[in-house]
């Protein structure tokens, strides 16, 4: 994305995001079976690959100020 004010607003949007689907994985450990657990666990990190991968790091490579230090 060229427009750097829209770049950061998905960036920081996706980043909580991000950090909303890994604390549902731990709301999720213990809830319920192991299968289940393993299931659910495997679908976020995915979703959460995939927005890394697809959306994330292209739009840091673009603007690359916006990726933050932790992502290191």
């Amino acid at each position: 994305m060229k427009n750097k004010a829209l770049s950061e607003d998905i960036s920081r949007r996706l980043l909580e995001v991000s950090r909303q689907l890994n604390e549902s994985i731990f709301a999720a450990q213990g809830q319920c079976s192991d299968e289940e657990f393993n299931d659910y666990r495997r679908h976020i990190g995915m979703l959460m690959g995939n927005l890394y991968a697809d959306i994330l790091r292209p739009l840091w490579q673009e603007h690359p100020d916006l990726k933050p230090s932790e992502m290191e």
